[in-house]
């Protein structure tokens, strides 16, 4: 669930080659990285490269950047899997905790690594004969086709939704299939997990108690949690509920206790983790980072947060969403229950991890906060309106205390409650992205334009590129 502007998928530096390479030899060399990657060993990795291939790219700079990716995006490395050779070139479906996709590998005539990557997984000739309710009627249609083809000749597709609110009205595009082989095409009802787009959610839960009075951002964790958690501060400064909801808190992604649960599994990692784990894992918590400071995104932040809101209302994270959201809204999709979600039939959707297996929906206790929702595009666009054409009550009031940056990332990005604030292009826009093990996600909004771009898959590769593509395109009309 990680928020992530792009996955950098470098140092494929593969040159042509007229020898003809061994079939062996690949297979052997495949096998040497695996082991070298399960020891975390990416020098070993490096030293397998030709002459040619560390002229272009130094060992440090190569080992710093894969190093990077696994403790940003990728997490742990579990396995590789021969897919397909393309002409002399080798492709291999990988797998890390967090992140599934291919990885490259081209051989010299000497059998040294000349090419190396791992990028998104994608299947040749995909999005030719993908399928379309995009009718194709204006130049606009044409255009975002067009996007959504070239996203998908990089990145393995199933199924895609979209929506587009422009000129005060939406308009709904689907591509794909809901499940492999069932020939049905996304629609604006069809149902996909949101991932971190959650915390959205959960910053305006936050601010309409901020409103009420009955939380206050500026003050301590502490006040609001159980006694028995150690002292939520460093060197005296405490972490306060802004520092969660901004991600500056320093408390890390995860709890070092996540993988401990009896029965865990990658598959669904979320599942077992429960409020007592997580209470006792801040009993001897010792923050090692002054809040504030610095911008470091934390799925455990944000799930502490939803575990304020739900000691603070005595309601769970699912029904705070659906009464002082959903339902003002009229966002009939969003924060059902899962017997709720399950009797919709048609509507769900399968999911696929980034190399296209298929991937188990993410179930959530304790971090329910950080990116437990499912909902569709139709409840999305209900749920952008609201920030662009907001109405005068509690409700909408509480809406512009998320909008307020509270810290600047970098020159492009500064982040509010719960929404990054992206400065692009001259334009600046509201956005959330987000991931689960077979989704993602991402929502971004022009205020000033009036304009929004929702963008669903039931794969686990980024779509945030393609969303923000989309959204330059209704720029220039």
């Amino acid at each position: 669930m990680k928020y992530i502007t792009g996955f950098v998928f470098v140092l494929f530096l593969g040159l042509a080659s007229t020898a003809q390479q061994k079939d062996a030899a690949a297979d052997s060399v495949s096998r040497l990285i695996s082991g070298y990657m399960k020891k975390g060993n990416w020098n070993d990795v490096y030293e397998l490269s030709d002459s040619t291939f560390r002229k272009a790219i130094s060992k440090t700079v190569f080992i710093q950047s894969f190093v990077s990716l696994q403790q940003t995006a990728f997490g742990n490395f579990r396995d590789i899997r021969f897919a397909r050779k393309e002409k002399e070139t080798y492709v291999y479906k990988i797998y890390f905790d967090e992140y599934s996709g291919k990885m490259i590998l081209h051989l010299n005539a000497a059998d040294k690594v000349d090419g190396f990557a791992i990028r998104p997984y994608n299947e040749p000739g995909l999005d030719q004969t993908i399928q379309t309710s995009n009718s194709l009627t204006n130049p606009f249609d044409h255009k975002l086709d067009s996007l959504v083809r070239d996203y998908i000749k990089t990145n393995y597709a199933v199924g895609i939704s979209i929506a587009v609110f422009k000129n005060n009205q939406p308009f709904y595009y689907g591509y794909g299939e809901t499940q492999k082989g069932n020939q049905l095409i996304p629609t604006k009802q069809s149902l996909f997990e949101i991932g971190s787009i959650s915390k959205t959610f959960t910053a305006w839960l936050l601010a309409q108690q901020v409103l009420k009075g009955t939380i206050s951002l500026d003050s301590s964790i502490n006040y609001y949690l159980p006694d028995s958690v150690a002292a939520m501060q460093y060197k005296g400064k405490a972490i306060t509920v802004t520092h969660l909801s901004n991600h500056t808190s320093g408390i890390p992604s995860l709890p070092l206790n996540f993988k401990t649960v009896p029965g865990y599994t990658d598959q669904n990692p979320y599942a077992g983790y429960t409020q007592n784990m997580l209470f006792s894992y801040l009993k001897t918590y010792k923050p090692f980072a002054e809040p504030g400071k610095k911008f470091q995104y934390s799925n455990m932040a944000v799930g502490i947060l939803g575990n304020i809101l739900e000691l603070k209302t005595g309601k769970p994270y699912e029904q705070l969403v659906r009464q002082n959201i959903a339902e003002p809204l009229k966002m009939n999709y969003t924060a059902l229950s899962e017997k709720k979600y399950i009797s919709l039939g048609k509507l769900n959707t399968s999911c696929y991890n980034g190399a296209g297996d298929t991937a188990h929906r993410w179930t959530f206790q304790a971090m329910k906060a950080a990116g437990c929702l499912y909902t569709n595009a139709e409840d999305l666009v209900l749920y952008a309106k609201a920030i662009l054409q907001p109405g005068t009550s509690d409700l909408y009031k509480a809406l512009e205390i998320c909008f307020k940056p509270t810290f600047t990332v970098n020159a492009q990005q500064k982040i509010g409650l719960g929404w990054f604030i992206l400065n692009q292009n001259a334009e600046e826009y509201l956005m959330h992205s987000g991931g689960t093990g077979g989704y993602r996600s991402v929502l971004l909004i022009n205020r000033k334009k009036q304009t929004a771009v929702i963008v669903l898959s039931n794969v686990a590769n980024d779509v945030t590129n393609l969303g923000l593509q989309i959204m330059q395109q209704i720029s220039h009309e």
